[in-house]
């Protein structure tokens, strides 16, 4: 198992191995919601917010992926939590861990630990802050409160969309 730093140029090269995994880790049919994180990726990389994209390889194959960047006023997701978390976290250098998949065939590996373990090795930031869906999520939610989670925000819904309800949560980069 070996843990790359991916560039933007990779990322992109490495877009169906990457597709397929997000698909399935979030039961997505189609490419919609593949092609928005792309998009978001892009974004991100362009904006020069700090952008990291960790990839997962097991014999030259990706199984698994962890992308974030800065969490900033300029960002959407601060936007949307702010209110909602501005009297619980400290603002001063967090990181938004945005979006973590590991292959199905390869789940119960470590694979997940490994990749936020790294990414917290190549982040100077204090804390991560994500979110996570709360209801039919016990495995994710278990997972990340295994690494010392803890929720900030019980059952969140975003503003600018309908969603369902949703933890914020954050993890010390000890």
């Amino acid at each position: 198992m070996e843990i790359k730093k991916l560039n933007l140029e990779e990322i992109e090269k490495n877009k169906d191995e990457i597709l397929k995994i997000y698909n399935e880790s979030f039961g997505y049919t189609d490419d919609t919601m593949g092609e928005f994180l792309f998009e978001r990726i892009k974004d991100s990389f362009n904006r020069d917010v700090n952008s990291i994209f960790l990839a997962c390889f097991m014999k030259e194959k990706i199984v698994g992926f962890i992308y974030g960047f800065d969490f900033i006023s300029e960002n959407w997701f601060y936007k949307e939590i702010f209110d909602d978390v501005k009297d619980k976290i400290d603002f001063d250098n967090i990181f938004e861990f945005n979006e973590i998949a590991v292959d199905k065939n390869y789940r119960r590996k470590k694979i997940g630990t490994f990749l936020i373990e790294t990414l917290m090795k190549n982040i100077n930031a204090k804390k991560l802050i994500f979110c996570t869906d709360k209801e039919n999520n016990k495995g994710a939610i278990s997972f990340y409160k295994t690494l010392g989670s803890k929720v900030i925000v019980d059952n969140f819904y975003f503003k600018s969309f309908k969603s369902t309800a949703k933890l914020i949560l954050t993890l010390d980069n000890n």
